[in-house]
């Protein structure tokens, strides 16, 4: 089986590929194996990415910078491209994988060429990955990053929530601190996984007071005035998929699943 991870950057991708990969799913070869997160192993296969920043055009650049593009690549070239990471997937003598935070806005033409697959995807709300991106230095500067950063951080979870809208694939949906603390949210993992796991999951505990920032507060009000949807709206729809995800139980979790959880309803930026 080939495992797709789905994700935003510091959301929690590395986490889930690492576990999957410690437990025999093949999700890259890695020069240093043992490498910790912060001396930056991300258990990234390079394949993947190469191939996600031909389709973005977006070598080089900033992650909250990144956005879809129209199609840059061509059926055939992308076809051959897609061959060559299969036969990649396919080479290990069990399950296998990939993860690349950028696979959020690409997923749709993956999805055409890929053969059958199941998805793990993984978030975390916008007020604890904030830290991560704004600016160190200039804190004039950080209402401009709190925008790209939200609106990046809508555009990988609202493209999550339309690819498991409409695929029939398998998938499970997690959040990362949950993952880290409850092992409920392991167990469920495991089950979809089909292996046991390894837990290697460094205990990170979600702070105890919940970080509010008056920047990201603003920047959402404003977001709101000009029309471009709330990340409380999508961090409310990914936490009932996280919810379904985990009673779930061994049940597949499928597209009528969605649209339970989803009460019908579409998902739309407009970015």
């Amino acid at each position: 089986m080939i495992f797709v991870v789905l994700g935003m950057h510091k959301s929690g991708t590395t986490l889930v590929s690492r576990l999957l990969h410690e437990s025999g799913v093949e999700m890259g070869t890695f020069l240093d194996p043992v490498g910790t997160y912060e001396s930056g192993h991300t258990y990234e296969r390079a394949s993947v990415r190469r191939l996600n920043d031909k389709l973005l055009d977006s070598a080089g650049k900033y992650s909250i910078y990144i956005r879809p593009q129209s199609q840059l690549v061509s059926d055939s070239e992308m076809g051959v491209d897609v061959a060559d990471i299969i036969d990649e997937l396919e080479s290990a003598r069990g399950d296998s994988g990939f993860k690349d935070p950028r696979t959020c806005l690409t997923y749709t033409i993956w999805n055409r060429y890929l053969p059958e697959h199941r998805i793990v995807a993984v978030y975390r709300a916008p007020e604890y990955s904030w830290r991560r991106y704004r600016s160190r230095w200039n804190v004039f500067k950080w209402p401009f990053d709190a925008w790209y950063f939200l609106d990046s951080w809508c555009q990988h979870n609202t493209r999550i929530l339309e690819a498991l809208a409409s695929t029939e694939r398998e998938y499970r949906v997690f959040e990362y601190y949950s993952l880290l603390e409850n092992d409920a949210d392991f167990d469920a993992l495991e089950a979809f996984a089909g292996v046991p796991l390894a837990d290697e999951r460094i205990k990170r505990s979600r702070p105890k007071r919940k970080p509010t920032s008056a920047v990201l507060i603003f920047v959402s009000g404003l977001r709101l005035v000009f029309g471009r949807i709330c990340p409380r709206d999508v961090l409310e729809r990914m936490d009932r998929l996280h919810e379904a995800s985990v009673t779930a139980g061994m049940r597949s979790t499928r597209r009528d699943h969605v649209s339970e959880a989803e009460n019908g309803r579409g998902v739309s930026d407009g970015t």
